[in-house]
């Protein structure tokens, strides 16, 4: 199946409605293996040992597609309650999360036709873009453990996820349908997983590395820098 970044594909689709047979090609991704974009993120420390994070993505565009996030997260430091405020700083580390994300996206292709199978019959519809709108809340356990300048890292997440999808081209009928449609996909989904990851502290200077664990297995690599 094709993807939003993916090339060329061959695959269809074939429906009826009313006496009248269709048939739908699925739209071409960017056409893109790997791209690169620029993000602002900062956090900053409240009372309590509760620390306030934000993370912004300018629109990344892609030929004529385009897409942004926005995110935010408070963390509690919960082992404070049986460590104490001067705790060692290689003692093992417990915090609660809880973490809100949007994403918008907008894709444009190349318009392709609803057709039929009878040669003689007009085109359904036009369809030429596609718009996701999506939310994310998201609650995780944090264990982290410094020895020296390594610190092991785990945590356990539980995510809920709702997203909308719209179609965009003309035909207004048939897009309508197929929008209407659309709604069985937009129900609320619950995913969890877990990280593992180990940081690297150089002074004010931390190598993050990191591997999520889930319905699918994600990795990342940082440099972070603490003011």
């Amino acid at each position: 199946m094709p993807t939003a970044l993916g090339g060329e594909t061959s695959v269809f689709y074939d429906f009826t409605l009313g006496e009248d047979d269709y048939e739908l090609q699925t739209f071409e991704g960017a056409k893109q293996q790997v791209f690169y974009y620029p993000y602002l993120q900062g956090s900053i420390g409240l009372w309590g040992q509760t620390e306030l994070t934000l993370q912004f993505v300018p629109e990344v565009k892609i030929d004529a597609s385009g897409y942004k996030t926005f995110g935010g997260a408070i963390k509690h430091n919960i082992s404070q309650y049986w460590l104490g405020g001067n705790a060692d700083s290689q003692a093992l580390q417990v915090a609660v999360q809880v973490v809100y994300s949007l994403f918008d996206s907008k894709i444009f292709f190349d318009g392709f036709e609803i057709t039929s199978t009878d040669p003689d019959q007009d085109a359904l519809a036009v369809i030429n873009s596609l718009t996701v709108n999506a939310n994310a809340f998201t609650g995780q356990l944090i264990a982290s453990k410094r020895i020296n300048k390594f610190e092991f890292v785990g945590a356990f997440a539980v995510s809920a996820n709702q997203f909308d999808y719209t179609m965009g081209g003309e035909g207004d009928f048939l897009l309508g349908l197929l929008n209407d449609a659309f709604t069985a996909l937009e129900d609320t989904s619950v995913m969890m997983r877990g990280n593992i990851g180990v940081n690297y502290h150089m002074h004010n200077w931390y190598l993050a590395s990191n591997v999520t664990l889930g319905k699918f297995i994600n990795t990342n690599l940082s440099i972070h820098y603490k003011l």
